[in-house]
Formats: structure tokens, C-alpha cells, sequence
């Protein structure tokens, strides 16, 4: 099983955050926010001192998330994700060695009812095409607020989409916080779509140490395992204090894992 953290999750300085992380364990970071910024926009010191750690401490950078497409889809900031974000994303994950890149599903207006707009496939669909010719897989997180909230919805609109480089990233917490039953149900409709997994858990609104909410970590952990998932089992706490709270995530994940095998 390759365990990984969101880097920022423990602390926004990079080198502290794997410093930290190495001494638990853990060999893989997840990079989102930095000191300067969330990536792609930081500063340029910021990103030689990633590189720096990285070598320093031999570890792998399992994902980048930039937040891309967490706008509304017709909106200019869309466009600029597009052209832009993501093209800077790609370029720091090749300097990086990361061919993983997540993606999100775009906002949707409160109060919407009723299918995505045709919009957000075609971003998608043009975003995974982007993708491959830089030899970059995406891989699409389910969001609360977002027309790809649920398992259900992202199963749905990368099945429709069809490219072998748009997989999903599987939040099971997010699915849960937008009213999917994450597993078994869904699970059964997504796990071949899988490239990646966030493990976070939630109770009565609050996020809350892994293990220990409303999400069935422990079925959802067994059926990787018997499934073979190969991805990354991605620690994102989602509370503080931050060191405190990744190191209990982490803890309680190997022993759910112990006790499902």
C-alpha cells in the first residue's frame, strides 16, 4: 500500500511538512498550497526548495492540485484554467516527476436541479486531451458545491467522457458531505475509474479524525485491498491543529488497515 499526505495538511513551509512526514513514515506528498500560494502560483523560491527537499529526502510527489475548475463553468476564470492553470500545472509536475494532476467538477449556481450543463464535458473533455499529449493523467475530484459532487456524478461524467486520461480521484468524505452513500454503493459504480483516493472522515457537519465519522473507512479499505487498488491512499486531514490532527489520520489509517486484512 502506498500511503501519501497532503503536504499542507501538516504545514504550508514544504520542507518542515516532509521533515515532519518522513519521521512518521511516509514517503509520498501530495502538493496543493505552498508558503507563496497554491500551485502553479507561487514563487519561484518556493518551487526550487520543493525540488531541493524532494532530492534531499528521496521522496515522491504523488499528486498536484491546483484547484482547477473549481469556477463556475461559463465563466472567464474557466478559459484561464484551461490555458493557463493547468498548462503551468503540467509543466511543474514534469520538474516534479508527478504524472498525476486533480481536477475538480466546476461550481454550481446554488439551488441548481437537474443534469450538468453540456459546458462542463466539453472543459473536461478538452482538459484530458490537453492532458495526454503533455503525458499527464488528470484525475477528477468529487467536490461539495460542485456539479461533480457526488461518486455517482463523477462515474457518470467520466464514463461519458471516455479518455483514458481523465480517471477520478475518490473522496468518499466529499460524496458523503453531498448526500451520495460513498460504499458500498457508489464504490461499485467507480472503482475501475480510480487513480487516486483523499481519506478524510466527517461527523455531524465537522471534519473529524479518519476512522472515526460517518464514512465506513473500514469497508471502503477492505474493498481497495481485495480490489487491488495501486494508487494512493492520500491522507487530507481537513482540521487542526494541523500536526496533531495528520498524525492521528495516519494512525487510524494502518490500523483500520491491520484490521481489514
Amino acid at each position: 500500500m502506498k500511503i501519501a499526505i497532503v503536504s499542507d495538511e501538516i504545514s504550508s513551509d514544504f520542507s518542515t511538512a516532509v521533515e515532519i512526514g518522513t519521521d512518521w513514515g511516509i514517503r509520498a506528498f501530495e502538493i496543493r498550497g505552498l508558503c507563496s500560494g497554491r500551485v502553479p502560483y507561487v514563487s519561484q523560491r518556493d518551487i526550487e526548495r520543493v525540488l531541493q527537499v524532494k532530492e534531499e529526502f528521496g521522496i515522491e510527489i504523488s499528486a498536484i492540485s491546483p484547484g482547477a475548475f473549481k469556477v463556475p463553468v461559463d465563466s472567464a476564470e474557466a478559459e484561464r484554467h484551461l490555458e493557463d492553470m493547468l498548462p503551468r500545472t503540467y509543466e511543474l509536475a514534469r520538474r516534479l516527476e508527478s504524472g498525476l494532476v486533480i481536477i475538480f467538477g466546476f461550481h454550481k449556481p446554488k439551488g441548481s436541479q437537474g443534469k450538468y450543463p453540456s459546458r462542463v464535458v466539453e472543459l473536461l473533455r478538452k482538459a484530458a486531451e490537453d492532458a495526454s499529449r503533455e503525458g499527464i493523467l488528470l484525475a477528477l475530484e468529487n467536490e461539495p458545491g460542485c456539479w461533480v459532487d457526488t461518486g455517482r456524478a463523477a462515474a457518470e461524467i467520466v464514463k461519458k467522457i471516455g479518455h483514458p486520461k481523465l480517471r477520478l480521484n475518490w473522496d468518499p468524505c466529499n460524496s458523503l458531505s453531498s448526500g451520495g452513500n460513498p460504499y458500498p454503493e457508489e464504490y461499485e459504480e467507480l472503482k475501475d475509474l480510480m487513480a487516486h483516493l483523499h481519506i478524510k472522515d466527517l461527523r455531524d457537519g465537522r471534519y473529524v479524525p479518519a476512522g472515526e465519522g460517518d464514512v465506513d473507512w473500514r469497508g471502503q479499505l477492505g474493498a481497495l485491498i481485495r480490489d487491488g487498488f495501486d494508487g494512493y491512499y492520500t491522507v487530507e486531514t481537513h482540521y487542526g491543529p494541523k500536526v496533531k490532527a495528520s498524525k492521528r489520520c495516519l494512525e487510524n489509517l494502518r490500523r483500520m488497515v491491520l484490521e481489514v486484512i
